[in-house]
């Protein structure tokens, strides 16, 4: 079954890149990253209603990603490993990282804690380096629970990556360069 989101006329992913190199499962794995990148007007009604924003309405850019690695090297065969989206608000030159999680349950997950999930956390980091690459004059993360998670755990999870609890369901990153 063919979804707007599989259609080659016009595509919808419009970005495609190696991210980063990681170990998944005993193998070393070239990891890739496909994503929908497009420009749309917010009003205050979506993840903007749960961070500080100082505009209620403007310009962001969406950000849906797909990460993957083709296995065994040289075929087509595609393992995808999470998906993941953000926000880039440029007034506020802050990206709102929402979420990445596993494509399925068994994809990669070695921990049912994020706090010991070194697969979730590498891909977190290369997700956020490939997101700083994109809007260079971003300064800050945010992001918010994780409903997959319990609370602690995910708390946990994102002070491993850097993050602080700085509002009822903000926590907060500093972009560093």
């Amino acid at each position: 079954m063919t979804t707007e989101h599989d259609r080659d006329d016009p595509p919808y992913w419009t970005d495609t890149r190696e991210l980063t190199t990681l170990v998944v499962g005993r193998y070393e794995r070239r990891i890739h990253v496909r994503s929908h990148i497009a420009p749309e007007r917010y009003r205050g009604t979506a993840s903007e209603t749960l961070f500080p924003l100082a505009q209620r309405e403007g310009e962001r850019t969406y950000v849906q990603s797909r990460l993957y690695f083709f296995a065994p090297e040289g075929t087509s065969q595609v393992h995808r490993l999470a998906d993941a989206q953000a926000w880039h608000y440029p007034a506020e030159k802050a990206i709102v990282l929402w979420e990445l999680l596993p494509a399925s349950p068994i994809a990669w997950r070695a921990s049912e804690d994020p706090r010991e999930d070194f697969v979730l956390r590498s891909l977190w980091l290369a997700y956020e380096r490939f997101l700083t690459e994109r809007f260079p004059t971003a300064e800050r993360f945010l992001t918010t629970w994780e409903d997959e998670f319990a609370r602690p755990d995910w708390e946990g999870f994102l002070r491993t990556v850097g993050y602080a609890h700085t509002g009822a369901a903000v926590f907060t990153k500093p972009v560093t360069r």
